[in-house]
């Protein structure tokens, strides 16, 4: 594929992945607070914000690694890229290991803390089963991830995302009528996360030969 015409997918892809985004931003909250309220929207929205603290240690990481990744690409040095992945997908899997115990201590702790009419068990099952997308993106989809932008495959990860949220709103709107509970509303529609490594990983077999 010319370099040109690679440039422009991944320019659309990426255009259009922030349009679904949005669209998205406004489907699921509107769901929920329409079938559980505003509290429950509010609850979920705070208990997302804390989850995403732990992107802090990340730092910036994944755009060093990509800086890294682009001269053995072009050199086609697939003895440097298979030493870089390995070393990315360790650095990733620590970080997966330390946001299941940050996630652990934020269920124990901020239902304490929490002013709201829910029980105790209530915001600890519930940020547990919110925390499954961003365990699920960093134990085995960010080094791929990566892997496939640095190799200017914005498309691949653009369209596997888009993939993801799409089915996400239709399957959240479909079962919500069915199963008008948020957990397991929550839960079904976080193990479709699961669907990002599983392209990723397709793709990097079909693209890269890594010494695993």
């Amino acid at each position: 594929m010319k370099i040109k015409s690679v440039t422009f997918i991944n320019s659309i892809s990426s255009l259009l992945l922030q349009v679904v985004t949005i669209i998205s931003g406004f489907i699921i909250p509107r769901l929920i607070l329409k079938n559980f309220g505003s509290e429950v929207n509010g609850l979920i929205s705070s208990l997302n914000q804390f989850l995403s603290y732990i992107t802090i240690l990340e730092g910036g990481v994944s755009s060093v690694i990509m800086a890294n990744l682009y001269k053995p690409l072009n050199d086609k040095n697939e003895a440097k890229v298979s030493s870089i992945i390995k070393t990315t997908q360790s650095f990733f899997k620590k970080i997966g290991i330390i946001f299941i115990v940050y996630t652990i201590l934020l269920a124990i702790i901020y239902p304490l803390l929490s002013k709201n009419s829910f029980s105790y068990a209530y915001i600890a099952s519930l940020t547990l089963i919110l925390s499954l997308n961003m365990f699920i993106q960093y134990m085995f989809s960010l080094s791929y991830k990566v892997l496939l932008n640095a190799d200017k495959k914005v498309y691949i990860v653009s369209f596997a995302q888009i993939l993801t949220i799409i089915l996400n709103v239709i399957l959240f709107a479909v079962l919500i009528n069915f199963f008008p509970n948020i957990h397991v509303l929550k839960f079904v529609t976080g193990i479709l996360y699961f669907i990002q490594p599983l392209i990723y990983n397709y793709y990097v077999k079909k693209y890269f030969i890594l010494d695993r």
